[in-house]
């Protein structure tokens, strides 16, 4: 970099040409060091020069972390190319995982429980458990698992048997607990649904969902 500038010295307007640079060269030990190399040519007014002055400044340790941080944002590049290829191959797998998934209920479950023939109680219990099975393939399972709902595996649980028609009796034989126990999952689940003040039916809310 040449750059040129005028200064008053005594009675006398001299110009002073001056260069600056960065360079490299090998230390008289044998290793290579980072430089400024900085040369400063004063002119006397008839243009012949004064006098010079070289000013050198290592700056090895700076061009080092310089060299470090680039090298560094290289490697996180890199680094955060192959974590998206991961994710994009775990979409993938999972994918393909619930495409298997769901294959397998359509053709080996669901035939299976088509043919139980059972009657009373019993064959309403069938019927959710078929009605859960084809749902797999629906959302309902994923918006309750939600973070914003909090809701516990019982209550999703719970939820899934609200949504299929059963009451707190049914739920509460299902799950060898007391009514009073269901009553209070039901409770909960309005809370934390946000329906808890609303005149909405439960059953009916779910199966929104």
């Amino acid at each position: 970099v040449f750059f040129k500038k005028y200064a008053l010295v005594g009675h006398y307007l001299t110009a002073v040409l001056s260069y600056i640079m960065e360079k490299q060269y090998i230390h008289k030990d044998g290793h290579l060091i980072d430089i400024t190399l900085s040369v400063q040519g004063v002119k006397k007014i008839d243009g012949t020069i004064d006098y010079l002055v070289v000013l050198i400044d290592d700056i090895t340790e700076r061009k080092k972390a310089e060299r470090l941080l680039k090298q560094q944002k290289k490697d996180l590049e890199f680094k955060n190319i192959a974590l998206r290829e991961v994710l994009s191959q775990i979409e993938l797998e999972k994918k393909e995982i619930g495409e298997n998934v769901i294959a397998n209920v359509e053709n080996l479950l669901l035939p299976i429980i088509e043919k139980i023939n059972l009657k009373g109680e019993s064959s309403k219990y069938i019927r959710l458990l078929q009605k859960s099975l084809q749902e797999l393939t629906s959302s309902f399972g994923e918006k309750l698992t939600a973070k914003e709902t909090k809701l516990t595996p019982r209550e999703i649980e719970i939820c899934n048997k609200i949504k299929h028609g059963l009451n707190s009796k049914e739920i509460a034989d299902l799950l060898s607990v007391s009514i009073r126990t269901a009553e209070k999952h039901r409770d909960n689940i309005r809370k934390k649904l946000g329906i808890n003040s609303k005149k909405v039916n439960l059953a009916s809310f779910l199966k929104s969902i």
